[in-house]
């Protein structure tokens, strides 16, 4: 995902910076994806009222003004207003604003009973508080963010989990001023919810890595890699980067010991050379995959991979380099206009296709005002060869 402001100084280089830690080799994953149970809550008396325990029975729904669709069930990653929960109002078919309640039970796997247990969800709108079999996780603030929860001490293997998520849809501008960040349902005066992200459970050993972070250099073909350790750091003796091309195959490797010095928190890393690198640019939107692994010996204990592409820009005078070619951005602006999943779709396909359309026109630039889009957006601009900018 590549960035760039007007406020860049002159002769300032920039990398391509990807950070991600969705897909991990080692990590055993439940996929919560799918329909949950779903109830809104224009009153506000969920709390009040436990809706968080499994006995307790969510209202019956479709409220009055809903759509008969809005039985009560709801599609995840999506929002309630576009699945007819809500009433009509000016500008939308259906409004929800307040707090929606999503429920689920999970049959927790028999053999994660040596693992460290998180609930990873990819981004709600706008708050959202978490129960994991009553116990109450907090709140989560940052509707443009995703969150995780270590929620190993309150399941049991072999058993089934009851997970609560309630998202509160509804701006507290006294902690949260963001405004039009995500969506253009904001200059509309219009609260939407929902949870937009990814949602599911990951098994991990009680050593793992996380915030993986890839920076190319172009001019010495290399790219370097870095993440946080956390857990029982004492455990890993080694770090490994791979790097694989488009067709998956190993270009460059290298590996390091892990300080007995290194504590929770502290980042790892390493550099590996990529001979005669392909470089990216939007007429060759060539994609790399970075894997670092943590081992112990020979056994992989964690490992995070993203996509990357080697490619840099550099501002000089009044032209824009990349890669040390001057290159013209033919670009547009993307107000993050979605009419029928309405704001942050996480359905990358979705992005392939427009973009593609939109690269078809001959642009190779957009730029997104004051918004953040979703992570499958980035990775579509990175696979259809456009440069997004904020």
């Amino acid at each position: 995902m590549l960035s760039i402001s007007n406020g860049l100084l002159r002769g300032v280089l920039l990398s391509c910076l990807l950070v991600s830690t969705t897909r991990a080799a080692p990590r055993e994953t439940v996929n919560l994806d799918g329909v949950w149970s779903f109830a809104t809550d224009p009153s506000n008396r969920g709390e009040t009222e436990k809706w968080f325990k499994p006995e307790v029975k969510l209202p019956a729904m479709p409220l009055p003004g809903y759509a008969p669709e809005a039985s009560g069930k709801i599609q995840v990653p999506g929002i309630w207003d576009n699945q007819g929960y809500g009433v009509e109002t000016e500008v939308m078919r259906h409004n929800a604003p307040g707090k929606g309640w999503y429920r689920r039970q999970v049959p927790i796997p028999e053999d994660w009973s040596d693992k460290h247990i998180f609930l990873y969800i990819g981004g709600v709108h706008r708050y959202s508080k978490v129960w994991v079999n009553r116990q109450d996780f907090g709140e989560h603030i940052g509707f443009v963010s995703d969150f995780e929860y270590d929620i190993t001490d309150s399941v049991e293997p072999g058993q089934v989990a009851f997970i609560t998520i309630q998202v509160d849809s509804k701006q507290r501008w006294e902690v949260d001023a963001l405004y039009g960040a995500a969506d253009y349902a904001d200059y509309m005066n219009s609260e939407w919810g929902g949870i937009w992200g990814h949602v599911r459970l990951e098994a991990r050993a009680d050593a793992w890595l996380s915030e993986l972070y890839i920076q190319p250099d172009v001019g010495a073909s290399q790219c370097t890699a870095s993440a946080v350790l956390n857990g029982t750091t004492g455990r890993a003796d080694t770090v490994k980067l791979e790097v694989f091309d488009a067709e998956g195959k190993v270009v460059a490797e290298a590996a390091a010991p892990v300080a007995e010095t290194v504590a929770a928190g502290q980042t790892v890393g390493l550099a590996a050379a990529i001979p005669d690198a392909t470089l990216w640019s939007p007429d060759h939107p060539y994609v790399y995959t970075a894997r670092l692994s943590l081992l112990e010996g020979d056994e992989v204990i964690d490992a995070v991979n993203t996509g990357f592409g080697m490619r840099e820009i550099k501002i000089d005078g009044p032209f824009i380099l990349l890669n040390g070619k001057r290159v013209m951005l033919h670009g547009y602006g993307d107000d993050h206009i979605y009419p029928v999943e309405m704001a942050m779709s996480s359905d990358e396909d979705l992005h392939l296709e427009r973009l593609r359309l939109i690269k078809s026109y001959g642009f190779n630039h957009v730029r997104h005002h004051s918004t953040t889009m979703p992570p499958e957006y980035y990775e579509a601009c990175d696979e259809v060869g456009m440069i997004s900018t904020a």
